[in-house]
């Protein structure tokens, strides 16, 4: 994973999902990226392709319930969200929450990466982003 800055938005996994939600009209292909991770045993070691990908996912998903994060939305994601004719569900916030929980407990691919560069601001953008997708 190429990763530029902490956003969820600022790695090469994140970017070549993104560059696939152009083709998306509702939330199928947010919670097909989300639900793997939200699901992946606590035992197994979680891929980074998988964790960048579901982190990028949750924020869309917060984006779209109008809890938007600090981070410049990708124009893909702002377009998607203009398409889309109804706010989350709270199953789907669910998924994303469970989603991003997992992406920063270890065993994580990602998060191994996070600790080796520092992963303290990562993490806290993750528990900005589960608390903005709460209920």
């Amino acid at each position: 994973m190429g990763a530029w800055d902490i956003g969820p938005f600022d790695n090469d996994d994140a970017a070549d999902w993104v560059w696939k939600l152009d083709g998306a009209s509702d939330y199928a292909y947010v919670v097909a990226a989300l639900a793997p991770v939200a699901r992946c045993d606590r035992d197994a070691q979680l891929a980074a392709w998988d964790a960048s990908v579901a982190v990028a996912a949750a924020e869309s998903l917060a984006a779209a319930a109008q809890r938007p994060g600090p981070w410049r939305l990708p124009e893909s994601v702002c377009s998607w969200i203009d398409r889309i004719e109804r706010a989350p569900t709270p199953d789907e916030r669910e998924v994303a929450r469970a989603a991003v929980q997992r992406a920063g407990t270890a065993p994580s691919e990602l998060l191994e990466m996070w600790n080796e560069a520092g992963a303290d601001e990562w993490l806290a953008g993750l528990g900005d982003l589960d608390g903005r997708l709460a209920p």
